[in-house]
């Protein structure tokens, strides 16, 4: 079996092979999701950069289960809103300091629906049940599977399934 066929099934571990694999498989696809996202080249640049200096530094100990396409989607979506959680930030700093943003004129409808969804679907996950909101956390921002949390949690991985589906459910309402 390939190293490009092992990608899409079963548990990866990452080397030197499977690293280079990923990267020329998957680097212009997570690009283009970092654009439409950022609608800034460099910011979906370094994004991708920043997926694959984990991958890469990570590499003795992550175990990737299932599709590594999956994985490395979901990577880059969780990157972009952490770049994003933390401009927001350094901008709330600022401001608190006195320091005016310049204003942007240009800021485009889909950057603006983006951020609102986003800021909902913080306040949604904020508002989730306790138990439903740690397995939710866990599985979007560990990237984790439900065996795994399941493992950690001491539950079933049906109830961590339930979990999921609920908090889905509950954060479709709140965003759409």
């Amino acid at each position: 079996m390939s190293t490009r066929e092992k990608l899409t099934t079963g548990d990866i571990r990452i080397n030197a092979a499977s690293f280079e694999t990923l990267y020329k498989l998957y680097w212009k696809k997570m690009y283009i999701i970092g654009y439409r996202y950022t609608q800034d080249a460099e910011l979906a640049k370094e994004v991708v950069q920043d997926v694959f200096k984990s991958l890469w530094e990570r590499r003795d100990t992550l175990i990737i289960e299932g599709a590594a396409e999956n994985y490395l989607i979901r990577a880059t979506k969780l990157k972009i809103l952490e770049r994003l959680r933390s401009e927001s930030r350094i901008q709330e700093h600022l401001s608190a300091a006195g320091y005016m943003q310049p204003q942007q004129g240009n800021i485009t409808e889909d950057e603006i629906r983006f951020k609102e969804q986003y800021q909902q679907w913080q306040e949604g996950i904020a508002a989730l049940p306790e138990k439903c909101r740690m397995v939710y956390q866990l599985s979007q921002q560990a990237v984790l599977t439900p065996q795994q949390i399941a493992t950690r949690l001491n539950i079933s991985a049906k109830t961590v399934e339930n979990y999921l589906s609920e908090a889905n459910r509950l954060l479709r309402k709140k965003i759409f």
